[in-house]
């Protein structure tokens, strides 16, 4: 994902943003055999570069800048960085919406500790960035302030800000579009119960923010081919991100438990605690406490499980095959297991043995380091010619292409170890020179260069 993000940043750093469409290009500007090189890219400009539109490009554009201003160049500490920072701004919004929620500092200030705590979110908010890291800090900024116009609907200053998070939220990642849906469900229940349209203002200016970037998004990445090649894009990468044409089996039984997995691994701790709590429930029979959810209650909850089920349901695809996906769930667990302690008064020793064994489960299952790809990138850099196209020869389960093209600084040619293909690539495109460069078990075991 580091990788993923910094080959972009790279190429904007010698190429130029504007030359590069303000779009998430993946062709390194070096020489022509860089060019028609499809490294999971989606549409080819003119000039044959890739460029990647899976999701709309804030969340790169933000971490460009911060290199930008703080004249930071661009390497994996430096966005390391600025993830870290993200990590502590997006734990002080949800410190801000649970007090607000709970109307307590005390289970705000255990809110903000679970999240920084989290194994998941220290190790993806200290060793990684993209997308889906970046929206979590606007997500819980925007249902802070959906719930502070709920408190105070004449501020006129909580709309500016509902409508700026919305904007930002929908031009990062597509979360926003289930949660501006569950906005509209949560207005309409509220409605339903209060009678009052003013209810919808909120929804209104949301949606209307979402509609715009969503517009903006699609406007930019039409102008570098054309708008019917964009649909067919994104169509096929719905398709293969709901699991059309990547479930093979007709039993997916396999793939729902690879996603309880990513849950285990990523929240043992925190599923453990309610667990405990829920079980606790059931024996003692004590169903009045449900009594305090109110209309307002629920409709609030909506804006963070509701987005989680309509992602895994429509996109399962992309949710069982990446475990990073389960972040999304962060905020409802932790303000649903924090809700069960308070009314339960489990003594706080017991969330302090729970943010410990966090912190313990981050070293045991996350805390993992490898300079396998590094070595491969740096070989190929080394080694490569110029002009030369740079081919690996790899293996079936073989799947670092981005963390090799950041250290090799080229894009690449890659197929099964046979290469059969390879010749008719090179027709194609006419390239006469090419390295070979054959990959087992994360090492480069040996290279050849040829004059086709």
């Amino acid at each position: 994902m580091l990788a993923h993000l910094l080959i972009t940043l790279q190429i904007w750093e010698k190429k130029g943003i504007s030359q590069s469409k303000y779009a998430l290009i993946y062709t390194y500007p070096q020489d022509k055999t860089n060019a028609h090189l499809d490294f999971i890219g989606g549409l080819k400009d003119k000039q044959g570069n890739f460029y990647y539109v899976s999701y709309p490009p804030l969340a790169f554009f933000v971490a460009y800048l911060f290199c930008k201003i703080f004249f930071l160049p661009i390497v994996p500490l430096s966005i390391q960085i600025f993830n870290l920072l993200w990590h502590f701004v997006t734990a002080y919004w949800l410190y801000r919406f649970v007090k607000l929620f709970f109307q307590s500092d005390r289970w705000a200030l255990w809110a903000y500790i679970m999240y920084l705590f989290l194994p998941f979110n220290l190790w993806y908010h200290g060793n990684s960035y993209f997308v889906d890291i970046f929206v979590q800090g606007l997500w819980i900024g925007y249902a802070y302030f959906w719930l502070k116009i709920y408190y105070a609907p004449h501020k006129i200053q909580n709309y500016i800000f509902l409508f700026l998070l919305a904007f930002s939220m929908m031009y990062t990642e597509w979360i926003a579009v289930f949660v501006g849906f569950s906005t509209f469900i949560a207005s309409t229940y509220l409605y339903i119960k209060e009678r009052s349209l003013k209810r919808f203002l909120p929804t209104i200016i949301a949606g209307t923010a979402m509609v715009l970037a969503l517009s903006l998004t699609l406007y930019q990445y039409a102008s570098i081919e054309n708008f019917e090649t964009l649909k067919t894009t994104l169509q096929n990468k719905y398709e293969f991100r709901s699991g059309k044409k990547e479930l093979r089996e007709p039993n997916t039984t396999l793939y729902w438990f690879m996603l309880l997995y990513h849950y285990i691994k990523a929240y043992t701790p925190l599923l453990l605690l309610m667990s405990g709590a829920s079980i606790y429930l059931v024996l003692k029979k004590k169903k009045e406490i449900f009594i305090s959810f109110n209309p307002f209650s629920i409709s609030i909850l909506t804006l963070f499980l509701l987005p989680v089920i309509l992602h895994h349901g429509i996109l399962f695809g992309f949710t069982y095959f990446h475990e990073f996906s389960v972040l999304k769930s962060s905020f409802i667990l932790i303000i649903a297991g924090l809700w069960l302690v308070r009314k339960l008064n489990i003594p706080q020793w017991i969330l302090i043995s729970i943010v410990f064994l966090q912190i313990s489960m981050y070293y045991v299952a996350f805390y993992r380091y490898t300079d396998a790809y590094k070595a491969i990138g740096e070989t190929i850099k080394k080694e490569r010619k110029y002009e030369e196209l740079v081919v690996l020869a790899i293996t079936e389960d073989f799947w670092a292409v981005p963390q090799i093209m950041y250290y090799a600084q080229c894009n690449f040619y890659y197929e099964e170890k046979q290469l059969r293909d390879l010749p008719e690539f090179l027709r194609k495109h006419n390239i006469k020179k090419y390295a070979v460069f054959y990959i087992e078990q994360d090492k480069v075991i040996s290279y050849k260069h040829f004059t086709y």
